[in-house]
């Protein structure tokens, strides 16, 4: 009888021959046992439970990344969806039926150069307003000077005493005036110094019974001051109701008063230039 091949080809180091039952042992094992069998231990149970872990975490995170995925996808979708259906031409249609119709009403322009005479009537107006309040003050000043020249003055020039006072002072300064112009002929005459003492004379008892100089100074200076202020309130009061009455905004308001200027002369003649927004400003102030 011929030997098994099966049985050359496993070595065994005993005498007696295989039994059949190792051997249908070792045919019946199955290769994952076969290579769990070769492979080190705790290799293989390591590998599953890495692989189960890595399931679990899958598992774990699914629904955030199914969340991801609806709010970058899905909604911006959804989104263009309706956008698409708001700007559809039947949407648009039906949005303007609804809507009401505006209308628009397109302000005029503004006439400047009936704006250019309505200020100059102002400025007229104003100066108008001051001169005949100056003149009604210088008038009722002018009358108290005549009450003073009267009941003062004129009774001192025609007094009996001032008369012989006149008389004698015009001999003595004839006398000494022309012995004068003897020695030196350059001298003034005796009829002109005559005349010149006389004169300063009158003047010094007019300034010191009617006209009073630093009285007189200080009514002039009020009545300049009550003056510009009359002006100035009257040209602010006009001017304010322009640009109500041919509607100017504010800005183009302030802008146009600011290019108008105008020239004032003051008591000692220099010449100032201000701009109407100021002059506005002022009469403000002493309004």
């Amino acid at each position: 009888m011929a030997p098994d091949p099966q049985q050359n080809s496993v070595p065994d180091h005993s005498s007696s021959p295989p039994s059949l039952e190792g051997l249908d042992g070792d045919l019946n094992d199955s290769p994952d046992q076969s290579i769990a069998q070769k492979s080190p231990p705790g290799t293989y149970s390591e590998k599953t439970n890495r692989i189960l872990a890595w399931v679990q975490l899958l598992r774990s995170i699914a629904p955030v990344i199914w969340a991801l995925v609806v709010l970058v996808v899905i909604v911006p979708l959804i989104g263009q969806i309706f956008i698409h259906q708001a700007f559809s031409s039947a949407q648009l249609k039906s949005n303007l039926s609804k809507s009401p119709v505006q209308t628009v009403v397109v302000q005029p322009g503004i006439d400047w150069t009936t704006v250019n005479g309505a200020i100059a009537q102002s400025l007229q107006t104003a100066h108008e307003s001051a001169e005949a309040y100056a003149s009604a003050e210088l008038d009722q000043w002018v009358g108290e000077l005549m009450d003073r020249v009267d009941q003062s003055f004129l009774d001192w020039y025609f007094s009996y005493f001032n008369q012989k006072t006149v008389e004698f002072k015009g001999v003595f300064v004839q006398l000494t005036a022309g012995v004068a112009n003897l020695i030196n002929p350059d001298w003034p005459s005796a009829s002109e110094r005559v005349a010149e003492t006389l004169t300063r004379d009158f003047q010094s008892e007019f300034a010191k019974r009617v006209l009073k100089p630093q009285i007189a100074q200080l009514k002039l200076e009020r009545l300049t001051q009550a003056t510009v202020q009359q002006y100035l309130s009257e040209l602010s009061a006009s001017l304010t109701a322009v640009p109500v009455t041919y509607q100017i905004p504010q800005a183009d308001w302030d802008r146009y008063l600011n290019d108008i200027a105008i020239s004032i002369r003051d008591t000692e003649g220099n010449i100032s230039t201000l701009s109407l927004k100021v002059l506005m400003g002022e009469g403000l102030i002493w309004r």
